[in-house]
């Protein structure tokens, strides 16, 4: 077997008729890319027009719906803060006077308390000057 490097070169068949090649070409050129992009931004378009008004339409509700829902959350919130507010004040109230109860327990006391500790000092003072008996 022998390689040759002849090129071979094969002809279209004779063209019939009116039919020529520059409707191939019409067909298959630049003019007919631009022809087919043009139809389908149009065809995309008028399909994104029908769609897209729905599709955000539908997402404006459900924002509009959160929107209430978080509204009615945080009103929620503000009722319960201001209720444990009014609860952190009655407890503080009741604090202040009970220990402004005890305080003043404490200040009736104290003179026998002072007397009670001379006398305890005292006592001991003059076990230790007796020599323990």
């Amino acid at each position: 077997m022998q390689e040759t490097s002849e090129t071979i070169i094969v002809q279209a068949p004779p063209v019939e008729g009116e039919f020529s090649m520059s409707y191939v070409e019409l067909l298959t050129g630049p003019l007919s890319a631009l022809a087919l992009a043009v139809i389908m931004i149009v065809t995309i378009g008028r399909w994104l027009a029908k769609f897209v008004p729905s599709v955000v339409a539908k997402y404006m509700e459900q924002s509009d719906k959160t929107i209430e829902q978080l509204n009615k959350l945080n009103a929620s919130m503000q009722a319960h803060t201001e209720k444990c507010n009014q609860q952190t004040e009655l407890i503080v109230e009741k604090v202040r006077s009970t220990s402004a109860g005890i305080h003043a327990r404490l200040n009736n006391i104290e003179p026998i308390i002072i007397d009670i500790k001379a006398q305890q000092n005292f006592q001991s003072n003059s076990h230790k000057t007796d020599g323990g008996i």
